[in-house]
């Protein structure tokens, strides 16, 4: 039966992660001698494959971690403009709003006086008469 640690990445046969479960090459006719050097010369390999698999893995996640930060950067960036373009955009309509305002009351004060211009002429008028 074949066994295989977790984390083993190689995928060849050849290679077992588990000393006791390499494959033997004693069953090929080879002395002893030559299984426990083929084991040996395995075990390196497996890892030094593993030992790739592991600085492939810390480089992905580099390059991914610096994506992620600039993307979040980018976001960020995004929405402190939103932000700004809000607030500009709420000043203006406050601006307009209040202007809007002013100009009303000023109308209405224009109207009022004319009104009681025109009340007190009225009044004179009478007098006068």
């Amino acid at each position: 039966m074949r066994r295989v640690k977790k984390g083993c990445r190689t995928g060849s046969k050849d290679n077992f992660c588990d000393y006791h479960h390499m494959r033997c090459s004693i069953n090929k006719g080879k002395s002893a001698v030559t299984h426990f050097g083929s084991v040996k010369l395995e075990k390196v390999k497996h890892l030094v494959n593993v030992k790739h698999a592991l600085q492939s893995n810390v480089k992905n996640t580099r390059q991914k971690r610096a994506g992620e930060n600039a993307n979040a950067e980018e976001r960020e960036a995004r929405a402190a403009r939103d932000k700004e373009r809000k607030r500009v955009k709420l000043a203006t309509e406050t601006d307009k709003q209040r202007e809007k305002h002013l100009n009303y009351h000023r109308e209405r004060r224009k109207y009022l006086t004319q009104d009681l211009n025109s009340q007190q002429q009225n009044l004179q008028q009478i007098a006068i008469k």
